[in-house]
């Protein structure tokens, strides 16, 4: 199986798929309407163009690797980032005697970006000391450009901590982070099992904050975790570094916090999903900055919804965003009633 990338005009969307990773990359808009008014020949010969791929990354607008990790198996991308100068970043896994976390930079041409360790690609397993899975499943790039990748690693068989990897630019670890490159966590809701992240950001002071879920025994807590520049815990955040919340929809099932940003006013917003009595709910939280539940939203500091189409379903939050006016846009899904099971 490989890592795939596409990118191509205007008009398509990002999807992701269980076999492989699509990435679509779409030219400014504003870069075509400049060329001629409304109807003119040269716009339109432009907006043909649209839902196309794009002919000038790698000649045909997809890009494939594999074998990351050496063994040609499984390569499996989850999460994209740009960085400053226009670098391609994706994380997820390559799979060799088991899934290895995964970096891969390409240039803005296509190919693989050679000045990231030596091959445009690092891989790293182990994180948590149990020699089995570890994987990315966000990465972001802070203001000092270095790359930040949360998922999880296995401490054992069964259970997985949740992991913080930072890299280089050259694509070396960065040892000034927690003196490794990388650091976990586990049993964040209390229940000794799985703890994992999702979701990555930067405040306005360069602590980074980790969203994801923590098992408490029985399901699954939504936990934001916030760590210093140095890869320790910063307990001026809830005392201990991170919080957890559960029951958003009521119904004491699996909570869980997909992706996370920070507003204008320092305000932590997680967007993901909360059970319900009977059903999944798509949730969002807000928090201060000192960690606890931001009571002027929504009275609670958290809302949730269901049935966005209308099928009395599982709703869930993937990805979230906030706009120039500081309004929370989420993404995901929603059962519709001519959905099949």
């Amino acid at each position: 199986m490989l890592m795939y990338m596409l990118r191509g005009f205007q008009g398509t969307s990002v999807k992701v798929f269980y076999l492989s990773l699509f990435i679509f990359i779409f030219l400014d808009s504003s870069a075509v309407y400049s060329q001629g008014t409304f109807g003119s020949s040269g716009f339109w010969k432009n907006m043909s163009a649209f839902g196309q791929l794009d002919e000038t990354f790698d000649s045909d607008g997809i890009v494939t690797h594999n074998g990351a990790a050496g063994a040609n198996l499984i390569d499996k991308a989850y999460a994209i980032a740009v960085d400053k100068n226009g670098k391609i970043l994706t994380t997820g896994y390559s799979y060799a005697a088991s899934a290895d976390m995964a970096i891969w930079r390409y240039n803005s041409d296509g190919t693989l970006d050679t000045t990231f360790n030596g091959v445009g690609y690092a891989v790293h397993n182990s994180a948590s000391g149990g020699n089995d899975d570890d994987a990315g499943y966000a990465i972001a790039v802070d203001s000092n450009g270095k790359i930040v990748v949360t998922g999880y690693s296995y401490r054992t068989v069964d259970y997985t901590n949740m992991a913080i990897w930072r890299y280089n630019s050259d694509g070396t670890l960065d040892t000034t982070f927690n003196g490794v490159g990388y650091v976990t966590h586990y049993n964040a809701a209390g229940g000794n099992l799985s703890d994992m992240g999702r979701g990555v950001a930067f405040d306005s002071n360069g602590k980074i904050l980790i969203t994801g879920t923590s098992s408490n025994g029985s399901n699954n807590d939504m936990v934001i975790w916030r760590y210093n520049s140095n890869g320790t815990l910063d307990t001026t955040f809830n005392g201990v570094g991170y919080v957890v919340h559960n029951n958003a929809a009521g119904g004491s099932g699996n909570d869980g916090g997909v992706g996370i940003a920070i507003d204008s006013n320092g305000k932590i917003v997680v967007g993901g999903y909360s059970k319900g009595t009977n059903l999944t709910d798509m949730a969002i939280w807000r928090y201060n900055s000192n960690g606890t539940l931001d009571s002027t939203f929504n009275s609670v500091g958290y809302v949730t919804h269901t049935s966005a189409a209308g099928g009395n379903g599982d709703d869930y939050g993937y990805g979230r965003a906030l706009d120039s006016s500081g309004k929370i846009v989420v993404c995901g899904s929603s059962k519709s009633s001519t959905d099949i099971d």
